[in-house]
């Protein structure tokens, strides 16, 4: 493949063309399935066909079009950048407040990124998402910016109750404000006497919340007033690494509560 720019940029100004060579890439075609596939005239398509052979992605085999390995590699690579482009248009209701442009990803990870964002019809969405994961999980590991009654109450529960393995790293200011606010200082407290780690770490300089739920990897983004705008969650092997390595460096670098800092 000469230019591989200019090879990506042929296939895609053509949705036919694209169509034909996903099609042949992912098995043997007869041109008659072809036409039907994409809707076109045995014309059209016979003729892209002649076009993709005269560039060696595709070759015949008795009566069946098959891709070659470099017309396979090239309908993989741009089914990749386009599913790429669809994950960033999941994301883009949160992009003013998702600091894509100041982390790196894994490379694909937004492709199968699941988004939940607010609505009219339920404002609380995204925190009710968080609620349905942090309680059902086994081993829930926590960044915040923010304490808040609900959550603590409840991961004191399963940490008690359920014997969630329990991760919780919070800020200096998130600490402070739950001190001073008796009905989050009181189960707070009463987390940091049982086995759950409770640490005060500096701030994550990127994300607001960051989080694993068994195999659920969670990245949250907040509007100015601290109103979570959505989240983003996966699934995958390597978005959960990813935030395991965060949650690690946190872990690393944080102070455990103890009883003595509730005492005064």
């Amino acid at each position: 493949m000469d230019d591989p720019f200019d090879a990506m940029s042929y296939v895609l100004r053509s949705r036919n063309r694209l169509g034909i060579l996903e099609a042949v890439a992912d098995r043997p075609c007869e041109r008659s399935a072809l036409v039907a596939a994409t809707g076109s005239s045995r014309v059209t398509v016979g003729r892209i066909l002649r076009e993709l052979e005269e560039r060696a992605w595709v070759t015949t085999d008795g009566r069946e079009y098959v891709a070659t390995v470099e017309g396979r590699a090239l309908a993989n690579a741009i089914r990749a950048a386009l599913d790429e482009l669809e994950g960033v248009g999941r994301v883009a209701p949160l992009l003013p407040e998702f600091p894509l442009e100041d982390v790196v990803l894994p490379r694909g990870a937004l492709t199968a990124a699941s988004v939940t964002t607010p609505n009219a019809a339920q404002p609380l969405l995204p925190t009710q998402r968080l609620t349905e994961l942090g309680t059902n999980a086994d081993v829930a590991r926590m960044y915040a910016v923010g304490i808040t009654v609900e959550a603590t109450e409840a991961h004191l529960d399963l940490v008690r109750d359920a014997n969630q393995n329990l991760e919780l790293f919070v800020t200096e200011g998130a600490l402070a404000v739950a001190k001073e606010t008796p009905a989050v200082r009181e189960p707070l407290a009463a987390l940091v006497r049982t086995d759950a780690v409770v640490a005060v770490c500096d701030p994550d300089p990127t994300f607001p919340f960051v989080a694993r739920f068994d195999d659920h990897a969670v990245l949250a983004a907040t509007t100015d007033n601290g109103t979570i705008a959505g989240i983003v969650e996966w699934e995958s092997d390597e978005m959960r690494a990813w935030v395991d390595d965060r949650l690690d460096d946190h872990l690393a670098a944080s102070e455990p509560l103890t009883p003595a800092d509730f005492s005064s």
